[in-house]
């Protein structure tokens, strides 16, 4: 095994310890804060960062690592 089979897979591990559905919650937090803000304010591009950085994480935990589904819309019922 290649050290980044190694690594990815130790990356992989950790994200198993994730409570995603929680993950998910605070990203729509976050969301609904930056929405209430100034688009120009440097704090509302700080947690736009960090909420495509959640993001990423998401997919990659559904897409790759397979470990989490995203949650059904709240408002129509379907699965994204």
């Amino acid at each position: 095994m290649s050290k980044a089979d190694e690594t990815f897979g130790a990356f992989v591990k950790s994200l198993g310890g994730v409570d995603w559905d929680t993950l998910h919650s605070q990203k729509q937090a976050l969301i609904d804060a930056v929405s209430r803000r100034d688009a120009s304010h440097p704090f509302t591009q700080v947690l736009d960062g960090i909420i495509n950085f959640i993001d990423a994480l998401q997919d990659d935990a559904v897409d790759q690592a397979k470990i989490w589904t995203f949650p059904p819309d709240p408002d129509t019922g379907e699965q994204p």
